[in-house]
């Protein structure tokens, strides 16, 4: 019914099952956006970059800054959201395919250890050896509490593969400045 019947579809965080479910089984892209940032604190720049996108047209709301971790280029698909929730597709008929995929990952909560796991079961399911790159997002609880560990460093040390594609946003996450991505749209980012 969806897929006859295609319409902008917007959340984030625990929403990120829906998103990837809507994506995987019709093909339709959906957005990784809080729509609750519009009436935040940072209202005005939010209204004004959701009206020049998806009024007139412009990336706005899509153009987000980044620091390379490992490489200098990716291009793929992009999947992914919320690091916990999207672990929930597992084993499902709606978790998308990873093959050449741009993997985002973000965290509200999660100490060094809970990320950790989340990144092994990642690597256990190979996902790793077939994404294109990975996008990290923030990762609140561990950047406010100043773990030893960043997620930088648990991510270069549990993925051990120098080829592939990683950067760092402060862009995307669960701030009141948070940018938008397309889940099922084709990104290239580069140096």
């Amino acid at each position: 019914m969806i897929k006859d019947n295609p319409k902008s579809f917007f959340g984030y965080s625990d929403v990120t099952v829906i998103l990837n479910s809507i994506y995987s089984k019709s093909n339709i892209d959906t957005y990784l956006y809080q729509i609750r940032n519009l009436i935040g604190s940072n209202r005005e720049e939010q209204i004004f970059n959701f009206v020049e996108t998806f009024i007139n047209e412009k990336n706005n709301i899509y153009n987000f800054e980044y620091k390379w971790i490992q490489n200098k280029k990716m291009e793929g698909i992009v999947i992914g959201g919320n690091i916990r929730c999207f672990l929930k597709l597992v084993g499902t008929k709606f978790i998308p395919t990873f093959k050449n995929k741009i993997l985002f990952l973000e965290s509200l909560s999660g100490n060094a250890a809970r990320i950790k796991s989340y990144l092994t079961q990642y690597k256990n399911m190979g996902v790793f050896n077939e994404v294109n790159g990975v996008i990290l997002g923030t990762f609140k609880e561990m950047e406010i509490n100043k773990y030893n560990l960043t997620v930088e460093e648990l991510v270069l040390d549990i993925i051990n593969n120098e080829n592939l594609p990683i950067v760092k946003t402060k862009n995307i996450g669960h701030g009141n400045d948070s940018k938008c991505l397309v889940l099922g749209k084709k990104i290239i980012l580069e140096s």
